[in-house]
Protein backbone atom coordinates (compact mmCIF):
# COMPACT_ATOMS: atom_id res chain seq x y z
CA UNK A 1 0.00 0.00 0.00
CA UNK A 2 1.42 3.39 -0.96
CA UNK A 3 1.63 6.08 1.38
CA UNK A 4 0.56 9.63 0.79
CA UNK A 5 2.28 11.33 -1.85
CA UNK A 6 3.80 8.21 -3.17
CA UNK A 7 2.68 7.42 -6.47
CA UNK A 8 2.21 3.52 -7.58
CA UNK A 9 3.94 2.08 -10.90
CA UNK A 10 1.13 -0.31 -11.48
CA UNK A 11 1.78 -0.74 -15.18
CA UNK A 12 4.94 -1.12 -17.03
CA UNK A 13 4.21 1.45 -18.81
CA UNK A 14 4.04 3.71 -15.65
CA UNK A 15 7.49 2.29 -14.47
CA UNK A 16 8.70 3.28 -17.86
CA UNK A 17 7.84 6.69 -17.35
CA UNK A 18 9.27 7.20 -13.76
CA UNK A 19 12.57 5.74 -15.43
CA UNK A 20 12.74 8.22 -18.01
CA UNK A 21 12.24 11.01 -15.67
CA UNK A 22 15.43 9.78 -14.00
CA UNK A 23 17.02 9.65 -17.21
CA UNK A 24 16.47 13.44 -17.60
CA UNK A 25 17.46 14.23 -14.38
CA UNK A 26 21.05 11.58 -14.83
CA UNK A 27 21.37 13.88 -17.96
CA UNK A 28 22.48 16.81 -15.77
CA UNK A 29 24.90 14.96 -14.06
CA UNK A 30 28.46 16.01 -14.44
CA UNK A 31 29.62 12.51 -15.26
CA UNK A 32 26.47 11.32 -17.34
CA UNK A 33 27.21 9.50 -20.04
CA UNK A 34 24.93 11.00 -22.46
CA UNK A 35 25.30 8.80 -25.46
CA UNK A 36 23.85 5.30 -23.70
CA UNK A 37 21.33 7.76 -21.73
CA UNK A 38 19.91 8.91 -25.18
CA UNK A 39 20.17 5.55 -26.75
CA UNK A 40 18.47 4.43 -23.30
CA UNK A 41 15.60 7.06 -23.27
CA UNK A 42 14.89 6.38 -27.26
CA UNK A 43 14.49 2.96 -26.52
CA UNK A 44 12.11 3.68 -23.67
CA UNK A 45 9.94 6.33 -25.67
CA UNK A 46 9.82 3.81 -28.55
CA UNK A 47 8.19 0.81 -26.32
CA UNK A 48 5.71 3.35 -25.26
CA UNK A 49 4.64 5.07 -28.22
CA UNK A 50 2.46 2.80 -30.61
CA UNK A 51 2.92 2.15 -33.64
CA UNK A 52 1.95 4.67 -36.31
CA UNK A 53 0.22 3.03 -39.26
CA UNK A 54 0.62 5.64 -41.52
CA UNK A 55 4.70 4.73 -41.24
CA UNK A 56 5.67 2.56 -43.87
CA UNK A 57 9.05 0.85 -42.99
CA UNK A 58 11.68 2.03 -45.43
CA UNK A 59 14.71 -0.76 -46.29
CA UNK A 60 17.84 0.88 -46.87
CA UNK A 61 20.28 -0.43 -49.11
CA UNK A 62 22.42 -1.03 -45.88
CA UNK A 63 19.45 -2.77 -44.40
CA UNK A 64 19.16 -5.28 -47.75
CA UNK A 65 23.51 -6.03 -47.15
CA UNK A 66 22.84 -7.37 -43.79
CA UNK A 67 19.84 -9.40 -44.60
CA UNK A 68 21.95 -12.26 -45.41
CA UNK A 69 24.51 -12.22 -42.64
CA UNK A 70 21.69 -11.81 -40.31
CA UNK A 71 20.63 -14.79 -41.96
CA UNK A 72 23.79 -16.35 -41.42
CA UNK A 73 23.92 -16.33 -37.86
CA UNK A 74 20.26 -16.90 -37.06
CA UNK A 75 21.39 -20.33 -38.72
CA UNK A 76 21.30 -19.81 -42.07
CA UNK A 77 23.39 -23.09 -42.57
CA UNK A 78 19.83 -24.64 -43.15
CA UNK A 79 18.49 -25.67 -46.64
CA UNK A 80 16.74 -23.00 -48.22
CA UNK A 81 13.03 -23.08 -48.51
CA UNK A 82 12.21 -24.56 -51.64
CA UNK A 83 10.06 -22.48 -53.83
CA UNK A 84 6.17 -23.47 -53.45
CA UNK A 85 5.50 -22.78 -57.05
CA UNK A 86 7.58 -25.17 -58.22
CA UNK A 87 6.76 -28.03 -55.48
CA UNK A 88 2.84 -27.52 -56.63
CA UNK A 89 3.96 -28.11 -60.16
CA UNK A 90 6.08 -31.40 -59.04
CA UNK A 91 3.35 -32.91 -57.25
CA UNK A 92 0.65 -32.09 -59.79
CA UNK A 93 -1.28 -30.09 -57.24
Amino acid sequence: MAGIGQQQNNTMAEGIRKMLQNITDMKLMPDADLPWLINMETEMIQYLRPPDPNQQQQVTPDMQQMAPAMAQSMGGNQAPMPNMDEMARMTGQ
